[in-house]
């Protein structure tokens, strides 16, 4: 192994006396001799590179000297050897990483040639020269190592020599480096097949972890059992995602000087960070450098495997052996995972086998439960748009009612139109309840003028679309025949068109015009509403009667158009809608037409009528604002009545013949309502009993025959319907 030298030689000291020259001779071949018998004898590294520097420093009259290797990961020079005056010192350089950049040794490398330094030299930036001899190196020389086939090996320095370096120091040199970079290739060569056995005997180990094991727990303890073992590793750790949470699990041992790797949060981030790239890399975690591989099972990410030390980095060798750990950590997991699957199933469907039938009658069940849930919940969504409907213009009409309570007409004006909007909010309570099959008696109908109709559903909506829109912004147009008349719930046709009211309201946010034009045709009563807003394309058309399609993200509910084609349904009529983007929407309702016309709804206040009877009334409700607006009515009328919060009071103020009719709540908070109804007619089996509820009433009329119930009343309590009962 030659190196040829390009670089000019030194000038030559005076000539040595030929004794003196031969004893040097001879002294170099023993020297030699000696080093190569200890390189051929296969000794370890950290044996024959110091007894190299020892000879050279002898030879040459040098106090400090070198050889410098290449780290396999990043390049960096590290002192493999060093000779230093003293003894502490070379401890302390042996083994220190310096970047090779910026160093003589790069620059022998990269010129193939020795690199003098001279004793006049003052500027010597080279950190690993001035680590080794100080800021004044004296005159020195560094040599580069270069194998047979070109590949550098580091560089051999020799530091702190008093006299210049002649060409037979620098042919001493040549022989040295030559044997150094023999040495160093032989120890790299050593490594890699080291690095290759223990790669080997990793992947043995970690395929002798349970390869047939179905246990996810034991398969990855043992599996970094084995790794531990095998690789020069301070620890491991394994991160594994079971739904969609990273759970960490460690494995570590003590290193050298008794200090576990670092853990905890910073390694959490370190399993996160690789599971988000899905690539191994490597890390420097506080003292420790670290290395973190997938755990791949498939194209799916399952988690992380990650091994710290305190050195040597990880190079790109060792990341690739932790990637095939991964990759057979994630085939185990995914077959344990598997297997507790089909296990799990194989369970579910042995007792399912044995259960069938009975699970069969409970699936039935709950799916028509759900279906029933599902319906409502529907429902619901709707009817809390309808509630805030019929609840805005009570609280705007009772606020105006405040403010000008000094005149009559207006506050009854403004009086009527609290009362039809709480009995539209009514209508639909009632409407929820009869979807859910609870018992509220057949839907109320009469003959309904449409003119006074719409005219009432525009003074309900007016108070909410007046808050959204300056006034004068949207014209009202109302062309509706006196005469025309339908018979059906005036509270739900009410609703229907205050849906569409707000539908054309939402459809013109920069003003325009909402037409309502009523005409007969045969035996039909046709009603259209027409606004000049936005206009709907055909697919939006097409769609508009579905439940829960909307145009208006987060602010429709999708029930709208759906709920008023319900309602013109259950009245026996038919709905049309019409539109044209940037034109507006015409929404058409056809309902059979009535001959007679309506009569105009009168105002009946409750009060006392002449000759009529009065009663001693027992009044039991838990809601102090029902109590008392219940009671106010019965006494206005002339009756007594007593009020109980509960129904131990109520138990308490009883007794026979002291009073004539019993008006009870149904929920009430002590005692349900019904077993006080009981109890009370076991104490007076002549008193007339009544019961008030906004809940269920037990299907069937004989229910409430076989409790002797006489009265039955559903909330809100009309106050004529609760006078005329009496």
């Amino acid at each position: 192994m030659t190196t040829e030298w390009t670089s000019p030689v030194p000038p030559a000291p005076p000539s040595a006396p030929p004794t003196r020259l031969l004893e040097r001779r001879e002294q170099e071949l023993a020297f030699l001799a000696e080093i190569t018998h200890v390189l051929a004898a296969a000794k370890e590294l950290r044996e024959l590179l110091p007894l190299l520097l020892d000879r050279l420093c002898l030879l040459l009259r040098c106090e400090s000297a070198a050889v410098a290797g290449m780290a396999p990961v990043n390049g960096d020079l590290v002192v493999l050897a060093a000779r230093t005056p003293a003894a502490a010192g070379e401890e302390r350089v042996r083994g220190r990483a310096f970047p090779r950049a910026a160093t003589l040794v790069d620059r022998a490398l990269c010129e193939r040639r020795p690199i003098p330094l001279r004793a006049d030299d003052t500027a010597i930036e080279d950190p690993l020269v001035r680590t080794l001899a100080g800021a004044r190196p004296g005159n020195g020389m560094v040599v580069p190592l270069i194998g047979a086939a070109g590949t550098a090996h580091g560089g051999l320095l020799a530091l702190g020599r008093a006299d210049p370096f002649g060409p037979e120091d620098l042919r001493l040199l040549r022989v040295l480096a030559e044997q150094a970079t023999i040495a160093v290739a032989r120890a790299e060569q050593q490594r890699v097949r080291a690095e290759d056995a223990m790669y080997r005997d990793v992947l043995r180990a970690v395929l002798r972890a349970p390869a047939s094991g179905f246990d996810e727990h034991a398969l990855i303890s043992e599996t970094m059992d084995a790794v531990l073992a095998a690789w020069p590793v301070d620890g491991i750790e394994v991160g594994v995602r079971d739904g969609g949470e990273l759970r960490v699990r460690a494995n570590y041992r003590p290193s050298r000087d008794g200090v576990y790797p670092e853990g905890g949060r910073r390694h959490r981030l370190l399993h996160e960070r690789i599971i988000e790239d899905g690539a191994p890399a490597a890390f420097r975690s506080g003292p420790h450098h670290a290395a973190c591989a997938p755990i791949r099972a498939g194209d799916r990410l399952l988690g992380s495997v990650l091994v710290a030390r305190r050195h040597p980095p990880f190079p790109d060798r060792e990341l690739d052996l932790l990637e095939v750990i991964g990759n057979h950590l994630g085939a185990g997991i995914e077959r344990a995972r598997a297997f507790r699957r089909i296990t799990t199933e194989a369970h579910q469907l042995e007792r399912t086998a044995a259960e069938r039938s009975a699970i069969l009658q409970q699936t039935q069940e709950q799916l028509a439960r759900s279906q029933w849930l599902a319906s409502l919940g529907e429902l619901a969504a709707g009817v809390a748009h309808d509630l805030n409907n019929a609840l805005n213009p009570i609280v705007a009409f009772a606020e105006l009612i405040k403010e000008h309570g000094d005149r009559p007409a207006q506050v009854r004006t403004y009086a009527e139109r609290i009362l039809m909007a709480a009995k539209g909010g009514a209508e639909t309570v009632r409407r929820i309840q009869r979807f859910t099959r609870h018992r509220l008696g057949a839907l109320p109908v009469e003959v309904i003028s449409l003119a006074a109709l719409v005219q009432e559903a525009v003074e309900l909506s007016r108070p909410t679309w007046t808050k959204h829109t300056r006034p004068g912004m949207i014209e009202w147009v109302e062309d509706v025949d006196p005469g025309l008349a339908v018979q059906g719930n005036p509270g739900e046709l009410r609703q229907a068109l205050m849906n569409l009211i707000s539908n054309a309201v939402d459809a013109m946010p920069d003003g325009g015009s909402l037409r309502f034009i009523g005409r007969a045709e045969g035996d039909l009563a046709l009603v259209a509403v027409q606004d000049t807003g936005n206009g709907m394309t055909p697919d939006v058309v097409e769609r508009a009667l579905e439940p829960f399609f909307t145009t208006k993200g987060v602010h429709g509910t999708g029930l709208g158009l759906p709920e008023v084609f319900g309602i013109v349904r259950r009245h026996g009529g038919n709905l049309e809608v019409e539109s044209w983007p940037g034109v507006g929407t015409t929404v058409l309702i056809s309902l059979p037409r009535m001959k007679t016309a309506a009569q105009p709804a009168k105002l009946v206040r409750p009060g006392r009528a002449p000759g009529a009877n009065t009663f001693r009334i027992l009044l039991i409700d838990d809601n102090l604002l029902s109590l008392e607006a219940t009671a106010a009515s019965l006494r206005a009328a002339g009756h007594a009545v007593t009020t109980a919060v509960n129904a131990q009071t109520a138990l308490r103020l009883f007794g026979a013949g002291r009073y004539d009719v019993v008006l009870s709540d149904l929920g009430l908070p002590d005692l349900n309502g019904w077993e006080l109804v009981d109890q009370l007619r076991i104490f007076d089996p002549d008193v007339r009993l009544g019961v008030i509820t906004g809940w269920s009433l037990p299907e069937g009329d004989e229910e409430l025959t076989r409790r002797g119930i006489d009265l039955v009343f559903v909330k809100p309590v009309d106050p004529e319907e609760l006078l005329a009962a009496l």
